[in-house]
């Protein structure tokens, strides 16, 4: 059976094959940097790399896996942090309608800590969204 991080995964994989974006799986282990995130993609000319987390609140932020956000963001991608589907579109969204205004409240989970929204509750969001 497949565990609670796997379920979104393939949601998002299916979400991204389905739209025909390019991303690919990464795979950890032996000769891959720690703490990359779970799925890299391409939506609309953005890097966007996807790091799932379990949406029952036991799934944690590493140490690394931040320090890698705040390192895709200062090269210009887009770092997400997910654990649903809505995110995923409110995120697609904002890629293909760059002029729409962007509803933070649209945001199911945007988060760099264990609490849903304390990205920007915290005044962290900046770093995040480009």
């Amino acid at each position: 059976m497949a565990g609670p991080e796997k379920l979104i995964e393939d949601k998002i994989k299916k979400a991204l094959e389905d739209k025909g974006y390019w991303f690919m799986k990464v795979w950890g282990g032996s000769g891959v940097k720690k703490g990359v995130p779970d799925i890299i993609s391409v939506i609309n000319g953005h890097f966007v790399s996807w790091e799932i987390k379990r949406n029952d609140g036991k799934g944690r932020i590493t140490p690394v896996q931040k320090q890698n956000a705040v390192e895709i963001t200062q090269n210009g991608g887009i770092a997400v942090f997910i654990s649903d589907l809505h995110t995923f579109k409110v995120i697609e969204d904002h890629l293909l309608h760059p002029k729409k205004k962007f509803n933070l409240d649209d945001s199911a989970l945007l988060h760099l800590d264990d609490e849903p929204h304390s990205a920007y509750e915290k005044g962290l969001y900046e770093g995040i969204w480009r």
